[in-house]
């Protein structure tokens, strides 16, 4: 996970630096990822509301992908959970490459955790009108 704003400004500090050298991974300080029982609780945290979280077997999840697709195939429409969507959301592990190292703190560190960066998506969501206030 990263906020585009962080991401933006890791890309304008790599863009300035000279001579970084190897493929770095960008994330927020937390590398090793989150679990979705973690991603669940904060952006319930940020739109002020209670979770309600609904564990469903891999194969009616890949389902639900394809009804989706299809629906939104003979509507015009665009669908909210396709067969990619499925797929990323039955990935096992949705941490960093340990691989690749993080980039150099002389360069560029994440400033946004998660809690923070979902919380300034639903208030700037909010002030649009594109999202409900809380009831």
């Amino acid at each position: 996970m990263i906020d585009a704003r962080d991401a933006a400004g890791a890309v304008a500090a790599f863009a300035a630096a000279r001579g970084v050298g190897p493929m770095h991974e960008l994330t927020d300080a937390r590398r090793g990822g989150y679990t979705w029982r973690e991603l669940i609780e904060a952006a319930s945290g940020a739109l002020d509301r209670k979770a309600r979280p609904l564990r469903l077997p891999a194969p009616v999840l890949r389902l639900i992908g394809a009804a989706g697709a299809g629906l939104g195939a003979l509507g015009g429409g665009a669908e909210m959970l396709t067969p990619g969507k499925a797929r990323e959301i039955l990935h096992p592990d949705w941490s960093a490459d340990p691989s690749l190292p993080p980039p150099p703190a002389t360069i560029w560190v994440p400033r946004i955790g998660l809690e923070a960066g979902l919380a300034a998506m639903v208030a700037s969501a909010r002030a649009a009108g594109r999202l409900r206030t809380s009831s």
